[in-house]
């Protein structure tokens, strides 16, 4: 589980980063203009996403692993709720608008657990 919880951070990050690679490689016509847009946009998602770690996949794993609920539903749930609560919260301290990264934090909180939920091999028990 552990190495899922490291992992999950950095495979969000890398898709943020190929995804504003190709956004980048619209919109700008330079190449270190393509690399600024998606250094900048890994960056801050990287932030964001181990902050969600830490505050929702964390506790939601460890959580449900010590009630014992392996069930697809619950690690689903889990992840939304907790993902876009803790979006919710850390927006509220920085300048982010809410709804955007509850939104962002509920899907990455989703994907996340169902990460984790698969590289610990938890099957229903």
């Amino acid at each position: 589980m552990a190495l899922g919880i490291a992992l999950a951070p950095l495979l969000a990050t890398g898709i943020v980063w190929l995804v504003a690679f190709a956004i980048g490689g619209a919109s700008e016509t330079t190449r270190i203009g393509v690399m600024a847009v998606a250094e900048n946009a890994a960056s801050v998602f990287a932030v964001f996403a181990i902050a969600l770690t830490i505050s929702a996949v964390l506790p939601g794993a460890v959580g449900l692993s010590l009630v014992r609920r392996g069930g697809l539903l619950a690690w689903c749930a889990a992840g939304l709720v907790l993902g876009a609560a803790a979006a919710a919260a850390l927006s509220a301290v920085g300048d982010a608008p809410m709804a955007a990264a509850s939104g962002i934090g509920a899907v990455y909180g989703f994907g996340a657990m169902l990460f984790v939920r698969a590289v610990a091999g938890i099957r229903r028990r």
